[in-house]
């Protein structure tokens, strides 16, 4: 492995460490200290690989290389087209279940953050899978 990717783990690993302990404590220890601060830890730690991908595309457009071939243009479009859809889709889905269960079955309404956050990770998924797919088969 380079020497430079191999800093910028030990860096990632290291500011995640530092702010879920930062956490941790700021939030009261115990159980309810880790449910808040491992979050907050796998946040702060995303961050330092999308520095290092910002660092690396800056550095490139710098040196003239191209960042991004027109393939992967293209597949992260699709992907990205896919993923809008049928998160769209799935957000219908939601909303009208929530509507039928507050409505016609006497249910009180779901979280919105919870709703949220689902709909997030669909959308997440969808892009991941629909990546993964026209990576494999790029011509459909």
């Amino acid at each position: 492995m380079e020497k430079s990717n191999t800093k910028w783990i030990i860096a990632t690993a290291a500011v995640t460490l530092a702010s879920f302990l930062i956490g941790y404590y700021a939030f009261g220890g115990g159980r309810t200290g880790v449910m808040l601060a491992a979050p907050l830890g796998l946040i702060v730690g995303i961050l330092v690989p999308f520095f290092k991908k910002m660092n690396d595309t800056r550095q490139a457009r710098k040196q003239g290389i191209s960042v991004e071939d027109e393939l992967s243009h293209l597949l992260n479009g699709k992907a990205a087209w896919v993923a809008f859809q049928v998160g769209n889709y799935f957000v219908l889905a939601l909303m009208w279940y929530s509507f039928v269960s507050t409505s016609l079955m006497d249910r009180s309404p779901m979280e919105v953050p919870s709703v949220l956050i689902l709909a997030l990770l669909v959308r997440i998924a969808i892009y991941g899978a629909a990546r993964l797919y026209y990576g494999k088969n790029p011509v459909r």
